[in-house]
């Protein structure tokens, strides 16, 4: 067998073995280089109130940060979970509204409900591009000192919630 089919068989199992591989992954754990630093700097409003956020917004307690918009088929999904959620006060619960008209997102909030203590207009995108958004929905734990802890992309469940996020929160639900 000469060299150069040799060399073709090792780069097609190669190439084959790394395809193969990657049937099994998960596209939705995609690791954040940001997981273990600092929650970006900002300086946004809120869209509702005529007030700026920054991170002092954020309390001194672990914060579960969501990152939606009102045209987010898959927002609509998980919104029911972060309802839930928002009625456990151990824990802080943020929205980062994701390049979207203000008078949409409100009324999609006043439609569906809000779970939100706050809710950062991040219109232009900038705080979600600094955050490594992918796409929405995504779902960040933060420490009480703005440590990312986790990050999930994709609807939240019940399970993602019990088996992913209630450990890191130091809770079982």
């Amino acid at each position: 067998m000469s060299k150069s089919a040799v060399f073709a068989i090792a780069a097609f199992s190669f190439m084959s073995f790394f395809l193969y591989q990657g049937l099994y992954n998960d596209p939705k754990k995609v690791e954040s280089p940001l997981i273990g630093k600092e929650f970006p700097k900002f300086k946004l409003n809120d869209l509702f109130l005529n007030t700026a956020h920054d991170n002092d917004s954020f309390q001194n307690k672990k914060t579960i940060i969501n990152v939606w918009a009102s045209w987010c088929l898959e927002c609509e999904r998980e919104h029911s979970y972060l309802i839930a959620l928002s009625n456990n006060k151990n824990f802080d619960l943020v929205g980062i509204n994701y390049k979207d008209n203000a008078d949409d997102a409100k009324g999609w909030l006043n439609m569906r409900g809000n779970p939100y203590r706050i809710i950062i207009a991040d219109f232009t995108g900038d705080l979600s591009l600094d955050l490594g958004v992918y796409g929405v929905p995504e779902t960040y734990i933060i420490d009480k000192n703005q440590i990312i802890l986790y990050k999930h992309i994709g609807p939240i469940n019940n399970k993602i919630i019990q088996q992913e996020m209630m450990p890191l929160l130091g809770m079982n639900e």
